[in-house]
């Protein structure tokens, strides 16, 4: 049961990604805005994830639900501007890049595996993908710690919450 929830919200993001239109238009051009575009949703989500975990009655669970989510959605942003790379200029990548292969290739990149059988042969893809690489460094080292550390201050204000209203006023 609690992974139940995590899998809907993967499930739920991939549907969405699978039916999000993606327009050619110049290159450079389609991966600045999608990459901003999908930036913001993403710091979007963030602050509203930030705000259920303060809330919620369980917030280690809402956190897991929110890595969730937020891990999801930082792989499917970029897979969306390789996607639109390609469209845009199919000399980006060594073979042409569909969803599928964008979500090959963001985890290949996010993971660090880099199979090579998907390459960024231009300029723009090249840099998008540099710029991937330094988005993963700071996924890992901030969003991580500032989900995590919501979790852990919203358990302490909870349980430093119960401690006062099971202390007795003492007038």
């Amino acid at each position: 049961m609690l992974l139940l929830r995590p899998l809907s919200i993967v499930a739920a993001v991939l549907v969405l990604y699978a039916l999000t239109p993606v327009n050619a238009g110049p290159a450079a051009v389609a991966a600045v805005l999608t990459s901003l575009a999908s930036l913001g949703f993403l710091l979007w989500v963030m602050a509203r994830q930030t705000r259920r975990i303060i809330r919620h009655p369980e917030p280690g669970l809402a956190a897991i639900e929110a890595l969730t989510l937020l891990g999801t959605l930082f792989v499917l942003s970029f897979s969306l501007t390789y996607v639109a790379l390609s469209a845009s200029d199919p000399a980006s990548f060594s073979q042409p890049v569909d969803k599928v292969a964008g979500i090959y290739l963001s985890m290949t990149i996010m993971s660090t595996v880099g199979f090579g059988d998907i390459v960024a042969v231009s300029d723009v893809a090249r840099m998008t993908v540099v710029v991937q690489m330094i988005a993963n460094l700071v996924l890992l080292a901030l969003v991580v710690q500032l989900i995590t550390g919501v979790a852990r201050w919203a358990r302490t204000q909870r349980s430093l919450a119960a401690e006062d209203a099971a202390t007795p006023d003492a007038d």
